[in-house]
Order: C-alpha cells, then sequence, then structure tokens
C-alpha cells in the first residue's frame, strides 16, 4: 500500500506521528485517540519506506494487544507481520533469553514458574525456615520480590535495604527473597520478573550481544509506556542506544498501575532521556461525546504531574452527564438498575451497559438488585460476592447456629481461624461420630470421650462448643446483625483477617467484604421491619441460599451488564456507563499524599472517558459501616468536573447535569485535604481547617472562611443530629497515651493503639470496641479522655 493510501484514514496529527520516523518520538495518545491505529499505520508505512521488517521491534503489555497490532499490522502491509518483531515485553525477553541462554547458564528449555508455582517454592522456602502457619504471607513475599525485579533489585541489595529498615518482617522478606531466588537457580528457572530482570543483565553483561540486538532493532515502538516499570525502561532505552529511533506511545493522564509496578516518571520525563525527541499529542477523541470530554477535560487538569492536552470530539451533541446522589448504597444500586432496565425498553443491549465501583465489596448491592430486576449480568475479575471464601465462612457460622446438623458447614468453620483443631483431629471426631451413630457437633460435645487427641485439639473443640453455645443462646434475644457481628468477633475471624493486611494484599479487600455482608443483613432486617415480619438469622441464611442457587441458572445468552472494579475497565469502551460511590473516602479511597490523589483522580478519569454515548455518576448521602448508617461527602472529583458546584442548593433533578451541594451545607474546597483513614471503613475524616471555623450540630462549617477544605472533623450517624451524642471534648494539651482508652462521638469507646510522630504533625490511632480503626490528626482529634 501506497503511503498516501496509508494517511487517508488518519487525522493531521496522527499522519505526523506516522511520518515522523528518524529520531525519539513521544506520542501523548489520549482516550479514544486512535492509539493503536496510529501505531499500526506507523510501522506499515516504515516497511512501505523501505525499512526491512525484521528490524522492527513492537512491543506492548498483553497477549491480546499483541495479537490486535499483529492483526492490524496484516491488514496494512500484507505477509510481512509474521517478520516484524511484535512481542509482549515477557514474550520478547524469552526470544531472547532462549536464543542466549548459554551466557546466563541456562538450557535453551528452561522452565517459566507461574504465580502458583511461585508459591510452592516459597511454601518450600518457609518451611525450611521453620516458619509455621506462613501461609497468609506467601502473597505478600510474591509481591515484594515482584516489585523488587521490576525495580532491578536484586537479593543482596534487598537485604541491605531491609537490614536499614529495621523492619522485621522486611528482614524476613530479604531471607525468603534469597532462597527463593536460589532455588530458582538450581532448577534452572525463570519467573515472569526473572524475564525482564535477566533480559537486561544479559544486555548489560554482554558487549557483544548487546551490540549485535541494538544493529538489528532499527525502530523500536512502545506501546503503554505510562505503565512501564524501572526494568522495562532499562532494557528499552539500552536496546534504542544505537539507532535512537524510539517511539513510545501512552498517556500519563492514564497511569493507574504503580501498585504494579508501573513508573509514570518514564515517560513524563522522556524527553530528559531525548532532549531532541518530537512531540505529537492526540488530541482528537473517537469514542465519547463532547459532553463528557468536557467534564473530564477539567477533572484531569487537576494533576500536576501530567503532559497537557484537552481532548475533544465531533460528537458535539449528546445527553448530559447525569449526577445523581442517592440516601443510600442499596437506593444507588436500586436506581441504577431501574434506570437500566429502562434503557433496555428502549431498546440498548445489555452487552453496551457498564457498572463501575473502586472496590470488589460495592458489587453485592448490584448483583442483589440485578437478580431483583432480572437483569443478567457478568463480574468481571472477581468471584461473584456470595461465592467469596470470608463469606461462605462467615455464612458457615451462621448455618451452624441454625442447624448443627449441618456437617458440611462445619467441617468448613472447625478451625477457621486456625484454633487447634486439625485434620487428624478432625478424622478422630468423624471416626467418633460414624462409630456412635451421631453428629459431627454431638461428637464434637463429647470431645472428652474421643480418643487419640492432643491436648490441644481436645480443649479447642471444647472452646468451639462454648462459643456456639454462647451465639445460640443470643440468637434469641439479639437481631441477625448483631449476632453476625458476634461471630466475626468472638469467633477471631475479623481480627484474624486484620491481622494479615500488612502481609497480605488481599486482605484488606476481605475486611470490606465482611463489612458488606454485616450490610446486607442490617439491610435484610429493614426489609422484614417494613413488611412487619420477624427477623431472624435462620431466614437471612436461607435467603442467601436461594439467591446462589439463582445465579446458577441465570441465563445471559440475551448478553449481560458488565460489573467491574475501574482498574479492571482501562482499555475497554461501553455506549453506556454507570460509575457509582463518588464519594470522599471510596472514591478517592486514598488521599494520604499528593501522589496517590492524583493516580485517583486519574482513575476517576479513566471511568468517565470509557463512556461513548451517556454517562451516570452516583454517590449516597449515607453508607453503611458495620450495619449503621453514616453521612458521606461528595467525592471532590465531582466539583473538579464541573458536575457539582459548591452553590447551588434544592431538590434533585434527574436530568440536570448540576447537582445540588452535599445536604444543602456548603462546603469550600481550597487546595489541601484531610487524611483518608485506613480499612475497613469507607468514611472520610479530616483534619481540621488552619483558621477557627464553627460547626453547627451535625459537624458542618457554617462560616465560610478562606482556606482549607472545611469538612467536618468527624462524621454525625443518619438520624436525629445530636441525638444521643456526646459532644466531641478534643485531646487535653497533656495528650493521650499509648493504651489509654478514650470516646468518640460516632464510634463510641476505644483504645490508643499508636501516637506517632510530633508537634503539629502528631497523629493518634484508635481501635474501636466495634472493630473500627482510625487515625486522626492529635491537634483536632475529636476524642474523649476515659
Amino acid at each position: 500500500m501506497s503511503i498516501d493510501y496509508l494517511l487517508q484514514s488518519l487525522n493531521p496529527m496522527q499522519q505526523e506521528a506516522v511520518l515522523h520516523q528518524n529520531g525519539p518520538c513521544l506520542i501523548i495518545a489520549g482516550a479514544g485517540t486512535g492509539k493503536t491505529k496510529t501505531l499500526t499505520t506507523r510501522i506499515a508505512a516504515l516497511i512501505e519506506n523501505g525499512v526491512n521488517p525484521n528490524r522492527i521491534l513492537a512491543v506492548t503489555f498483553t497477549n491480546k494487544a499483541a495479537a490486535q497490532m499483529r492483526e492490524r499490522v496484516e491488514a496494512l502491509a500484507p505477509g510481512q507481520s509474521g517478520r516484524v518483531w511484535i512481542h509482549t515485553f515477557h514474550s520478547f525477553g524469552v526470544r531472547l533469553l532462549r536464543q542466549n541462554a548459554h551466557l546466563l547458564k541456562l538450557t535453551k528449555d528452561f522452565a517459566i514458574y507461574d504465580e502458583s508455582e511461585q508459591k510452592k517454592i516459597i511454601t518450600l522456602v518457609l518451611q525450611e525456615m521453620g516458619q509455621k502457619d506462613a501461609k497468609k504471607e506467601i502473597n505478600q513475599y510474591i509481591s515484594l520480590i515482584s516489585r523488587a525485579k521490576d525495580d532491578m533489585i536484586d537479593p543482596e541489595s534487598f537485604a541491605i535495604s531491609a537490614l536499614a529498615s529495621n523492619i522485621d518482617f522486611k528482614i524476613r522478606a530479604a531471607e525468603v527473597y534469597k532462597r527463593y531466588q536460589n532455588k530458582l537457580n538450581a532448577a534452572g528457572a525463570l519467573d515472569f520478573g526473572d524475564l525482564l530482570v535477566k533480559t537486561a543483565e544479559l544486555l548489560k553483561n554482554n558487549e557483544d550481544v548487546r551490540e549485535y540486538y541494538q544493529n538489528i532493532f532499527q525502530h523500536i515502538l512502545v506501546d503503554e509506556y505510562q505503565d512501564t516499570n524501572h526494568t522495562q525502561y532499562i532494557i528499552t532505552r539500552t536496546l534504542a542506544y544505537k539507532h535512537r529511533n524510539l517511539c513510545v506511545v501512552g498517556d500519563p493522564d492514564q497511569s493507574i498501575y504503580s501498585w504494579r509496578g508501573a513508573n509514570i516518571r518514564n515517560i513524563l520525563e522522556f524527553e530528559k532521556d531525548f532532549p531532541d525527541a518530537k512531540i505529537i499529542t492526540l488530541e482528537q477523541n473517537y469514542r465519547s461525546t463532547q459532553i463528557i470530554l468536557d467534564s473530564s477535560n477539567k477533572l484531569i487538569k487537576k494533576n500536576k504531574k501530567r503532559k497537557d492536552k484537552s481532548l475533544y470530539s465531533n460528537k458535539t451533541s449528546g445527553e448530559p452527564i447525569e449526577v445523581r446522589e442517592l440516601l443510600t448504597e442499596g437506593e444507588e444500586a436500586r436506581w441504577t438498575a431501574q434506570n437500566i432496565a429502562n434503557l433496555i425498553e428502549d431498546g440498548a443491549s445489555l452487552n453496551d451497559i457498564a457498572v463501575f465501583y473502586r472496590t470488589n465489596a460495592q458489587s453485592r448491592n448490584f448483583e442483589d438488585n440485578f437478580r431483583k430486576y432480572q437483569l443478567p449480568y457478568r463480574l468481571i475479575g472477581a468471584v461473584r460476592f456470595y461465592d467469596r471464601r470470608e463469606i461462605k465462612d462467615i455464612l458457615g457460622y451462621a448455618r451452624v447456629l441454625v442447624n448443627p446438623l449441618d456437617t458440611v458447614s462445619l467441617l468448613r468453620i472447625l478451625n477457621t481461624p486456625k484454633r487447634g483443631i486439625g485434620k487428624t483431629a478432625e478424622e478422630k471426631f468423624l471416626e467418633y461420630a460414624n462409630l456412635h451413630n451421631i453428629s459431627l457437633y454431638q461428637a464434637l460435645q463429647r470431645s472428652a470421650f474421643v480418643e487419640g487427641l492432643t491436648p490441644t485439639a481436645r480443649r479447642a473443640a471444647q472452646e468451639f462448643i462454648n462459643l456456639m453455645d454462647t451465639l445460640r443462646l443470643e440468637l434469641k434475644v439479639t437481631s441477625p446483625t448483631d449476632i453476625v457481628n458476634k461471630i466475626l468477633t468472638l469467633s477471631g475471624y475479623w481480627k484474624a483477617v486484620e491481622d494479615e493486611v500488612e502481609k497480605d494484599l488481599e486482605a484488606g479487600a476481605r475486611l470490606d467484604n465482611l463489612q458488606e455482608l454485616v450490610n446486607a443483613v442490617k439491610e435484610y432486617e429493614e426489609r422484614m421491619a417494613r413488611t412487619e415480619r420477624e427477623a431472624s438469622l435462620s431466614d437471612f441464611v436461607q435467603e442467601i441460599s436461594l439467591i446462589t442457587g439463582a445465579d446458577e441458572k441465570q441465563d445471559s445468552s440475551a448478553g449481560a451488564v458488565t460489573l467491574m472494579t475501574v482498574h479492571l475497565a482501562k482499555g475497554l469502551e461501553f455506549p453506556v456507563v454507570f460509575v457509582s460511590g463518588l464519594e470522599e473516602g471510596l472514591f478517592p479511597l486514598s488521599s494520604k499524599d499528593d501522589d496517590d490523589l492524583e493516580e485517583e483522580r486519574r482513575l476517576c478519569y479513566v471511568a468517565m472517558t470509557r463512556a461513548k454515548d451517556r454517562l451516570f455518576m452516583t454517590y449516597t448521602s449515607t453508607r453503611r459501616i458495620f450495619g449503621k448508617m453514616y453521612t458521606n461527602l461528595p467525592s471532590r472529583f465531582l466539583f473538579e468536573s464541573g458536575l457539582i458546584t459548591e452553590e447551588q442548593e434544592g431538590p434533585l433533578n434527574r436530568q440536570s447535569t448540576v447537582m445540588p451541594n452535599y445536604g444543602g451545607y456548603k462546603t469550600k474546597y481550597g487546595s489541601k485535604y484531610g487524611e483518608t483513614q485506613n480499612r475497613p471503613s469507607f468514611k472520610p475524616f479530616f483534619a481540621a481547617p488552619k483558621k477557627q471555623k464553627k460547626y453547627d450540630e451535625h459537624g458542618y462549617e457554617i462560616e465560610e472562611q478562606e482556606g482549607d477544605y472545611g469538612a467536618p472533623i468527624g462524621c454525625a450517624p443518619l438520624g436525629i443530629a445530636g441525638e444521643n451524642e456526646a459532644p466531641a471534648v478534643h485531646v487535653s494539651a497533656q495528650g493521650p497515651r499509648t493504651g489509654q482508652r478514650v470516646r468518640h462521638g460516632v464510634f463510641g469507646d476505644g483504645k490508643v493503639i499508636v501516637i506517632a510522630g510530633s508537634g503539629e504533625a502528631a497523629k493518634i490511632t484508635v481501635m474501636f470496641a466495634n472493630g473500627v480503626k482510625r487515625t486522626f490528626m492529635l491537634k483536632y482529634a475529636p476524642l474523649q479522655l476515659l
């Protein structure tokens, strides 16, 4: 194909990106601006201009993206795509390493260990180190090792850093890393991190190999450059050193994977590496309406770490963005389901609709309501809520409480969390039950008569029966919500998961899910109260069993609405998008520092720019935490995108793009925001403003002044403001001490567990009796010393 033919379907900036073929080039490609089309056309144009396809390297991140790139190159340059080096970073590494395996003392058929095999090796390492019950730490070890390899940190360097940190877990992780790597080396195997690290080392330590590949690759193209880590950056720069024909494509505004090792500096500082680089910005968006882009542009311009651009579209008409405040997360899900049902009635396809949320725990309300409205849905990247391990565990306790003969549920919870009843003891109890023709539960009650038990197992069995007897007595006088809370606390399950947070990346999400289960029970209670029916744990368990049964039979042959977290939505697009949970403390989930907040803002930007035609954004004025209602502030992102104004008040207007401010109270959004607290609660707390301000009985500012964001220091529970609530008493000048008991107007009594920092920056962390942990600025902590 001629160059003119290749260019005829491109806009002027895309054409410039294709035609600039010599020297370094940075293509800032905004969302929906046709970057893949530009990249593949550039490859075809290079071939048309006489570049040997074997001397072109194109690298992307997923096998799917690489396959798509290969197909498009084949369409534009028939018969040539197979000759171009089109790879993911990892598959490219495999190709180079197999060709030069002898230089790394590897065989050409070296093994590549996936995550399951990594876990097996680390399990062996932990056994050698004499660490018992360390299974839940394995994921954290894998993550630390993977991040180290992302940054080209070998075991020796990691150990030096760990010793300097004086953190026990990191020091232990350094030993795990060393032994893990030794086992990989002994097996002649590489993990996915090694595929990159060994490639970088191969190029660095072997001059002949380095020069060979530098000579071969006359042109190098890297897609999604904002997602590269340090090791990938080293490989790319090394290969491009000679010809310097490096073209990278990406968008800093869509860099949302720092937790996975991505380094936004690679794209932001490209010009420092290549001062003569040509910078081309693609701003014409082919996906979204201008209405959607206007708000998205306003939002992302609040970030400082970015390349300036402003997306525009020829789709100048379209529906306004609909922002809706709902009373609760249940109402939010019902409103979403109703509107989707209306869209389907108007001719929309289920496959055209997606619902995004910030955390997986939020899926529960949407799943429940979509079933009620008989809306087929597909849950992407997560297990259905009631099938999640921690939910099934607690429901297992509930099932045994209402039916002690339920042996399957009993076996699930018998040693969950670990209480000293191992497999051997379990088999002894089952044998005794079979021998005497009684249930397993009855066998546990007779633990004193079961032969072959260790004292630990016998004692643990009796403690378990005492626990269940205590809970069963509570069934007659306690609400289902309180029973579930007692299961979480008295069984030790909540504490066991909470103790894992520092070591297991998934533990925080499990806490969120457990909290959401309590919310589900509370919603069930309220539903029963409205129909004047008695709520019972037995009925709730039965209801959930019927729901999960219906899930298995769900027919999605006619299509399904997509449910997913925003992180999983990157790279996708839908005609209709609902973005939910836009509240401070939930989205943004974290604002501990500027970098965290900017990534959260990029995440919201990604969510908004997935929508082609219709965009709905929702938040709730209240949200449950352990079954109790607490008030929320709308996300700052709604203000920053111009979708909510601070001045407007009044009733909600369903078709308006401007919604009234939260609760009718005026708030001042300044340049600084308070700190979002730790899990499990979504509820944000804010540091007090620098200047003295006045608040009404709700805790909201009523006198507007210059300065920082005037949000409440504490959050009032739903109900009559101030009712039965003691006023917050600020901590005295002398300050509290670790271990001292304190009282908070919302969370009740608690104990000081950490005091960190000094002076104005001092912070206090309190563990409350209801299991919630909160950190406050000490100077403004709304706490009463007891």
